[in-house]
């Protein structure tokens, strides 16, 4: 099991800086000309190029960079190809790489990297001057990662510690919740609960219950708040709606509106 340190590289020198930016744009290099080469495979119905033809086809001292940093380049242009052509099938609107890169990360394994006490040195290509960097780094490290995140930063790997003998011999299970938090079931037979229903919580069901239970009437319904039903007649207690369950309401169960009564001097009362 591996681990990331992130050391942020403050105060750098412009020239330093100016070589910084010459990297990623190398490596970007690399990643144009896999690009071109797979695309022209692509639309001439060619064989794709494989992990021998890209790294043939980068090497040779074309690129200001170490020469297993332009193989991780094209390692990772492999996988983002393998990635896109796997998830295709379900997502038809994936594309294989295609725009041009100007930055890239620059990664160099651990075989490539080099250290002298605090000095932390990458390489940069046979005849080229190596970056160094003054860091605390850990007694074993792996490969490294020039990353800019609003500024330059080093992702150094390292072995995760582990214990030498756990701390108990007792283990647990945990089965997570939308009420509680966790359910947790111990090697001693015991279920513990942990959480309380917190109003994040209480939202689930709120949110799911949303438009069952709201303010207004529902449609269909005649029963107005100014105390009138939709046909202008005067609100008169009656069964509840069906469809909004307001008392008053003069819906009927089958969800058809029965219509007003009206009574005139000398005739008879109808209704439709």
């Amino acid at each position: 099991m591996e681990t990331v340190r992130i050391y942020r590289l403050k105060g750098l020198a412009p020239s330093t800086r100016e070589r910084l930016r010459a990297a990623q744009m190398e490596a970007a290099r690399v990643w144009n000309v896999c690009r071109a080469l797979h695309q022209e495979a692509r639309l001439g119905h060619l064989p794709w190029p494989g992990r021998d033809e890209l790294q043939q086809t980068t090497k040779g001292g074309q690129f200001a960079l170490h020469s297993q940093s332009i193989q991780m380049v094209c390692h990772l242009f492999l996988a983002n190809v393998e990635t896109t052509q796997q998830l295709k099938p379900s997502h038809p609107r994936m594309r294989y790489p295609y725009k041009p890169k100007q930055y890239m990360t620059v990664q160099w394994p651990a075989q490539a990297v080099a250290r002298q006490g605090k000095r932390l040195i990458l390489p940069m290509g046979r005849g080229r001057k190596a970056l160094c960097f003054r860091l605390t780094l850990p007694a074993r490290i792996g490969g490294v990662s020039l990353v800019w995140r609003g500024g330059y930063e080093l992702h150094v790997t390292a072995p995760a510690p582990v214990a030498a003998q756990a701390p108990g011999a007792a283990q647990a299970t945990i089965d997570l919740g939308e009420i509680h938090l966790a359910a947790v079931t111990t090697s001693t037979a015991t279920t513990r609960a942990w959480g309380s229903y917190s109003a994040s919580r209480r939202a689930v069901p709120q949110a799911r219950g949303a438009g069952t239970n709201s303010s207004g009437p529902k449609p269909g319904c005649v029963y107005a708040p100014s105390g009138r039903s939709a046909t202008g007649d005067t609100k008169r207690p009656g069964r509840s709606c069906a469809s909004c369950s307001r008392k008053g309401c003069r819906q009927s169960s089958s969800g058809t509106r029965m219509a007003s009564v009206t009574r005139m001097p000398g005739a008879t009362t109808t209704s439709a």
